[in-house]
């Protein structure tokens, strides 16, 4: 146990946490459709204005927290990615290059999927017009069709505008570019203490460059927890139990209700982007390091976790679309039947996502996975020759 505690490659229940991330997300979204008792916009409502119904939507939105979810994923982002690059011999042109295509193969396929399903919904089912029962969050969505460009945008990550959750996909695309450097930059303890605090300084004075800057920190701390982490988490998780105990209700206390408490009002607040990724930084090594015997070893999760990242790019649209063929019968609704219609949706996005992701997974993820990773060593190759004619020229004194 010692050992494992020490060093493990890879951890099923971090895959677990993924697809529960990711359904979280979708019944996050699900319970912002229709309006209950006059929350226009649910998620951008302070706590104490809005008693009765309004606080059990609070509650609700804390319970699924879907902002938070997303910071999880970035932090596991950045656990995983140092992992793939530790298996490596050098970071080396040939090396940066053959990572470059694997993170392409991942990341953009599914993304050009899930936007061209998107257009042919934008252009055969929604229609213009309001819905009276949506909330003006959900009824600002797929009211006109887009240009070439904002298609195109869409389809490499640059815009959201199709696919709202895209937002985040275009982060991960920025730290992907970026990840070697903080990898490098976590190489010893102190370097990667240093560089979390500078990417935490970076976050607190709200420094969102080009609109991920303020996310680093997440990336970061996922690489800390790969590299350097055993240690305190071998702490965390041989602790005893009320210590543990109160540490993990405590980092869950944050990650469910830092948003709700402190800036409700202000998507990812810096502060609350702080608070909740070191929440969800004490979650994840938790979960990496051990004490996540369910997580590992549940076959529904770990499927849910080999299908989150199509779960979580494909439903949106799939929410959507099933939202405005339930509204003719949601009208004028009480709260209760509003809410009651929003859990429904949120089922039924389940329903159909999930086994629309299945199935996305094997025709479209799983085949340019394998297509990546033939091609990364081919087109390494070149780098790989030029590096090592490089290095001969050098060893004979050509280049000082």
């Amino acid at each position: 146990m010692r050992q494992a505690i020490e060093r493990p490659n890879y951890s099923n229940a971090l895959a677990s946490l993924r697809g529960l991330a990711a359904c979280v997300v979708v019944v996050f979204h699900a319970l912002l459709v229709f309006e209950v008792a006059g929350l226009d916009d649910p998620h951008r409502a302070a706590l104490a204005a809005e008693p009765g119904w309004g606080l059990v939507v609070h509650g609700l939105l804390a319970l699924f927290n879907g902002h938070s979810a997303v910071i999880v994923f970035f932090v596991l982002s950045g656990l995983v990615l140092a992992l793939s690059l530790e298996r490596e011999a050098d970071l080396g042109p040939a090396t940066l290059a053959a990572y470059y295509v694997r993170r392409a193969a991942r990341l953009w396929p599914l993304l050009l999927v899930a936007t061209a399903g998107t257009m042919v919904l934008v252009l055969a089912w929604f229609e213009p017009g309001s819905t009276p029962a949506f909330t003006g969050w959900a009824d600002g969505y797929y009211r006109s069709a887009p240009g070439t460009v904002e298609i195109a945008r869409n389809a490499v990550g640059l815009d959201s505008s199709l696919n709202p959750p895209v937002w985040t996909i275009y982060v991960e695309i920025a730290a992907s570019v970026l990840f070697p450097a903080i990898f490098i930059l976590t190489a010893t303890r102190g370097l990667a203490v240093a560089t979390l605090v500078v990417a935490a300084l970076v976050t607190a004075f709200g420094t969102n460059f080009m609109g991920f800057g303020q996310y680093m920190v997440c990336f970061v701390a996922g690489a800390a927890i790969a590299r350097h982490g055993a240690g305190l988490g071998r702490r965390l998780v041989e602790a005893p139990a009320p210590v543990r105990l109160s540490i993990l209700a405590l980092a869950w206390a944050v990650l469910l209700g830092a948003e709700r408490l402190y800036a409700p009002t202000v998507h990812m607040h810096p502060h609350v982007v702080l608070a909740v990724g070191a929440a969800a930084t004490i979650i994840v090594a938790h979960v990496y390091f051990g004490r996540s015997e369910r997580l590992a070893r549940s076959p529904t999760l770990l499927r849910l976790g080999e299908w989150s990242y199509g779960i979580y790019l494909l439903h949106f649209p799939v929410l959507f679309a099933l939202a405005h063929a339930a509204a003719p019968f949601v009208v004028a609704p009480s709260p209760a039947e509003a809410l009651a219609a929003n859990i429904g949706l949120a089922i039924a996005t389940l329903a159909v996502v999930i086994p629309t992701a299945a199935l996305v997974h094997a025709l479209v993820e799983r085949p340019t996975i394998r297509l990546g990773r033939a091609l990364a060593p081919w087109i390494a190759r070149p780098f790989a020759a030029v590096s090592a004619g490089f290095m001969r020229l050098r060893a004979a004194g050509g280049v000082r």
